[in-house]
């Protein structure tokens, strides 16, 4: 009877151990804190994603018209015979036009920042410009007009580009390269003068130099020197542009 009662007391002593420590490894566990996720918009640059805003372009083309021009010799008189012009060969010449004027358009784009928070940025841009740089005669002298008119323009001019921007932290320089799209007429009929009448859309490489500035984290101002070659008729712009991040 002592030996059954012995091994119950032992039995129960070890139940007991066996518990407590099941009870303490069950107890609270210990606080984990929680690791904080990086913010990848604080690092992100000012200038990536995507954007969109309004321009004001001014600036001017330049063209030139091949023509030819049909001359008379002098005033001859033989003795005893009335006046008279005699016909000369003809002659060919390139005819300078410039326009001038001002633009208005819209431009859309998307940027990814290669480094961060500072560093090399690229982008896909597209723009249109309305209204014309144009020149005319028209009314300038009573003589031209009477002579003939030469008019040019350049209008609706369209481009799609991609850029290489140095994001410096608010400001970044960038170039631009792609090309663009404009309706171009050239008319120029003179007295004396083989008319030429041109008008139609012509596409050409397009490059250009500009610093877009974030004013906040949204808001962009940029300055642009914009060159375009249209075959036989060069652009050359100044661009101001205000835009917003999306």
């Amino acid at each position: 009877m002592k030996k059954l009662l012995r091994g119950f007391v032992l039995m129960s002593a070890m139940f007991c151990g066996v518990n407590t420590a099941v009870a303490g490894s069950l107890g609270d566990p210990e606080m984990v804190r929680p690791v904080p996720r990086p913010d990848f918009h604080a690092s992100q640059s000012n200038f990536a994603g995507f954007y969109a805003g309004a321009l004001a372009a001014q600036g001017t083309a330049t063209t030139e018209v091949e023509s030819q021009y049909y001359r008379y010799g002098p005033i001859a008189r033989p003795a005893g015979t009335a006046y008279y012009r005699y016909p000369a060969p003809a002659r060919n010449f390139m005819l300078p036009m410039e326009a001038d004027g001002w633009q208005g358009g819209v431009f859309v784009g998307y940027n990814w920042d290669v480094g961060q928070p500072q560093g090399w940025v690229v982008g896909v841009e597209a723009d249109y410009m309305a209204g014309s740089l144009s020149y005319s005669n028209a009314g300038t002298s009573k003589y031209i007009a009477d002579i003939g008119q030469r008019e040019f323009s350049v209008s609706d001019q369209a481009t799609l580009r991609g850029r290489v921007g140095y994001d410096l932290g608010n400001v970044m320089p960038y170039v631009a390269l792609g090309a663009s799209c404009a309706h171009i007429e050239t008319h120029n009929v003179q007295w004396m003068v083989q008319p030429h009448h041109s008008s139609g859309t012509q596409c050409g490489p397009s490059g250009a130099i500009g610093a877009d500035v974030a004013l906040g984290n949204n808001m962009l101002l940029g300055v642009e020197y914009r060159m375009t070659h249209y075959g036989d008729t060069d652009v050359e712009q100044g661009l101001l542009r205000v835009g917003w991040r999306f």
